[in-house]
């Protein structure tokens, strides 16, 4: 087998791509290659790594912020890094706002590139909302995390594995008996996107967005975001060109995409 293609097929097999078949008839050759099953291994121990490495980056960014979020509540300001259930404050499987500063170049070149593409080929979103819902992307959790072999029946537990789970009715529910702090209601706000209730998320990402909290640059995508649900367009648009005039935005690549789409 080609190298390069050997190692697509190998990429494919851990991400999961490819028909049933197909990964049948790889497992096959996996049993007859020991070199094969070798390389395998090797390149699933160099993807944990990077995984690795890139939840170290987002522990320490969202510990940092944490450090720096001022509270005049003790209780609340703890609640950010340790609940009664026994859930901490942890990286859990986050894939975007990394390598920033390339992404940043990287979505400035494709706006220059492909701005006549977008206005030609872009699809059309009949309203404001249609076009929200199929920009949102519900943020990972890494806020919470489940520590194994304890068994955490909190109602803040219960927010976030509702939330993981795509019940966003019941994660809502849960956040909304729980006391508030800007890492819940961030999360609270994703719900309510989730669920195209644009006018309560904008009103709670309006708020994160005017205050010190961990999310404040990204409550300033998603609350742009709400506004063009609720096809307030011109508010959104003032929003996002703010957005994108700092390349180093948390959000840059989420407001450049949707900016060019309006």
């Amino acid at each position: 087998m080609n190298p390069e293609l050997q190692q697509e097929r190998i990429d494919d097999y851990l991400l999961g791509r490819g028909s049933a078949a197909e990964r049948a008839e790889f497992e096959q050759l996996l049993e007859q290659n020991a070199d094969l099953r070798q390389q395998l291994a090797d390149t699933q121990a160099a993807m944990d790594a990077i995984e690795l490495h890139a939840d170290a980056q987002l522990k320490a960014r969202l510990q940092q912020l944490e450090a720096g979020l001022a509270s005049p509540d003790a209780n609340q300001q703890s609640s950010l890094t340790a609940s009664k259930g026994g859930g901490m404050v942890a990286p859990m499987k986050a894939s975007r706002n990394r390598n920033r500063t390339w992404m940043a170049i990287a979505a400035s070149l494709l706006l220059l590139l492909t701005a006549g593409w977008f206005i030609m080929r872009q699809p059309a979103f009949a309203t404001g909302g249609e076009l929200a819902m199929a920009q949102f992307e519900p943020y990972d959790n890494i806020a919470y995390t489940f520590e194994r072999g304890t068994s955490d029946d909190s109602i803040e537990a219960s927010a976030y594995r509702a939330y993981e789970k795509g019940d966003f009715a019941a994660a809502q529910s849960s956040f909304e008996k729980i006391d508030a702090n800007p890492v819940r209601s961030f999360y609270l706000g994703q719900t309510l996107l989730a669920q195209s209730k644009f006018s309560e998320a904008a009103t709670t990402y309006a708020a994160l967005a005017e205050a010190e909290s961990p999310f404040q640059q990204e409550s300033e995508y998603y609350h742009a975001l709400a506004l063009v649900g609720l096809d307030r367009k011109e508010e959104a648009r003032t929003l996002l060109r703010k957005i994108t005039s700092n390349a180093s935005h948390e959000s840059y690549a989420e407001a450049s995409s949707l900016l060019a789409k309006l």
